[in-house]
Parts: structure tokens; C-alpha cells; sequence
């Protein structure tokens, strides 16, 4: 029997951080749905046509994507005299010139505009765990010395515990809230599951146990793809692949994902 566990509660957010979409306010001049749709597709294409990049490689905790995003974000941190913006900690400038530095350390990797959306999410990850902060001077500071599984498992925490999803799932402040809320649903559909499960499966079993919303709801699938599984992806919980003979997308818990997610028990 499937269940999950009931919502932790939220730690409120420092102020430091603006929602990462310039002028989006969850509940305030929301996208439409298309549009969104045309993104998370997006991110399908990103994983399925760069093969061989370190995105699309099996991970390891040690060499994750969410790793990779924290300590170049920390470097440039300890590295910059940064002031913060009033209504967020880093401009659009600051992000650019960081999407164009990873590109440049691996050429394969070419989808620009997703590759900030991950540095923004990133950003909000690691100030709600408290890695990166304002200083007395509203100077940009960083914790120094975090490494390997010491820094894995505080930004694990702050994305599954502290952080608000509303604020880097921000197409649909109601659709974050309810993923969650049920998050822990989906964890055990993924310890449960011993085998590569189709994003439609498994999103359909996750809103059958949830009641969050209706079987084959396109566009909660899309949400649930394009944000939680692609974050699990980068946490190196799951591996996406896809088959060409039926043309759908899966993903498969990696060993570590498995270790991970029975820690959240």
C-alpha cells in the first residue's frame, strides 16, 4: 500500500531571494499553459539529443549536476565582491556570465536557457540552506569548505525540506505546492519501482495515489517532468532514457537514488 507522509512545515524564506523568473510572482501574471509546454518539451530534447555530456551519463553523488551547479556558484561567490540587488541576490548579468563559463567547460552542453534556469534554482537551493548569505554589507557570502557528501546532503535537505517549490517551480504556485505536499508519494513509486517506468506511468500512478489531479492531466505531467524528476536527475537519483520503438521517455532510481530516498524514511 502506497502512502505518503503528511507536509513538513516550510521554513519561510531570508527576503534575500526574488522568484527567480524576473517579474513572476506566484499567483501574479502567470504564463499560459502552452507556453510552458513548449519549455518543459524542451528539456525531453536537452537529455535525449546530447549524448555522452554530464547530464546524460549516469551519476554518481560525487560528480551530480547539482553538485557541479553548487560549487561553481560557491566559487564564484568566494571569488566576487558581490553586492545584492534589492529584490534578489544576483542580476541577470551574474547569471549569463555564469551559463556561458560552464558552457565553456563543456562544449557538449548548448541548451543556454535552461542551463540558467538551473543556475537560478541552484542560487535559491543554497541560500535557503544557508551556504550562501548576506553579510552585514548586503555583500554576497559563501560557506567555505563544503565538499563531496557534506555539501550533497545540505542541498538535498534544503531542496526536499527547507525550500518553498514555489519559488523554482514557478509556472504553477498551485502544482508546486501540491507536488510537495505529496512528495513523498512519489519517493516510494520510485523505491517501489526495480526497473526503467515511463514519465507517463509513473506520474499517472503518482495522481492516482495523490488524487492531486486526473489520470493522463498533460500538462501535470509535463510540470512533474520538467521540474522534480529533472531535479532528482540532477541530484543523480534517477537516470532518464528513452526507447525508440515506443517513443516515450523513462526513468530509472539509480543505487545511490534507492539509498537516498530510503534515508528520507
Amino acid at each position: 500500500m502506497i502512502y505518503y507522509k503528511p507536509n513538513r512545515t516550510v521554513k519561510p524564506g531570508t527576503g534575500s531571494l526574488s522568484y527567480f523568473f524576473k517579474g513572476t510572482v506566484p499567483g501574479e501574471n502567470q504564463k499560459n499553459r502552452s507556453n510552458d509546454l513548449h519549455l518543459f518539451d524542451a528539456v525531453t530534447k536537452f537529455y535525449s539529443a546530447v549524448p555522452g555530456n554530464l547530464y546524460s551519463n549516469p551519476m554518481r553523488f560525487k560528480n551530480c549536476f547539482a553538485l557541479t551547479l553548487a560549487g561553481f556558484l560557491i566559487e564564484r561567490v568566494c571569488a566576487e565582491k558581490i553586492t545584492a540587488l534589492d529584490n534578489r541576490i544576483f542580476g541577470e548579468e551574474f547569471y549569463s556570465r555564469c551559463a556561458d563559463e560552464l558552457i565553456r567547460l563543456n562544449s557538449s552542453v548548448q541548451e543556454r536557457d535552461l542551463l540558467v534556469i538551473y543556475l537560478k534554482q541552484s542560487v535559491h537551493i543554497l541560500e535557503e540552506s544557508g551556504i550562501i548569505y548576506l553579510d552585514e554589507n548586503n555583500i554576497v557570502s559563501a560557506e567555505k569548505g563544503l565538499t563531496g557528501e557534506r555539501l550533497y546532503r545540505r542541498l538535498f535537505n534544503s531542496f526536499w525540506n527547507e525550500l518553498d517549490w514555489k519559488a523554482i517551480f514557478p509556472s504553477s504556485p498551485e502544482a508546486a505546492q501540491a507536488l510537495h505536499e505529496n512528495r513523498y508519494a512519489l519517493a516510494e513509486l520510485l523505491s517501489g519501482s526495480y526497473s526503467a517506468v515511463s514519465i507517463e506511468a509513473l506520474a499517472n500512478d503518482f495522481f492516482e495515489v495523490t488524487g492531486i489531479c486526473a489520470r493522463n492531466d498533460f500538462f501535470m505531467i509535463s510540470f512533474l517532468d520538467f521540474y522534480l524528476l529533472t531535479w532528482f536527475k540532477h541530484f543523480g537519483i534517477v537516470e532518464y532514457s528513452s526507447n525508440s520503438n515506443d517513443g516515450l521517455v523513462y526513468v530509472a532510481l539509480t543505487d545511490d537514488g534507492r539509498t537516498a530516498l530510503k534515508s528520507l524514511a
